[in-house]
């Protein structure tokens, strides 16, 4: 999957790219991973499946039939 990073501040002429299959989100309390989680699940509705750390392990049934 090739996605889109938010602008860095201070560098609006950039458009920065990443390209992954997987992709883990590790940072401190506060550091914005729910917020980037979350904005890049918006733009990517149906490609992306979100895990947080605290909930219970559970995926849409769909998902798990496409695992298969």
């Amino acid at each position: 999957m090739n996605i889109r990073l938010p602008i860095k501040k201070g560098q609006p002429n950039t458009i920065p790219t990443i390209d992954f299959e997987q992709l883990v989100i590790v940072g401190a309390n506060g550091a914005g991973k729910t917020r980037f989680g979350s904005d890049i699940e918006k733009r990517y509705l149906g490609q992306t499946h979100r895990i947080s750390a605290q909930k219970s392990l559970s995926f849409p049934q769909k998902l798990a039939q496409n695992q298969k």
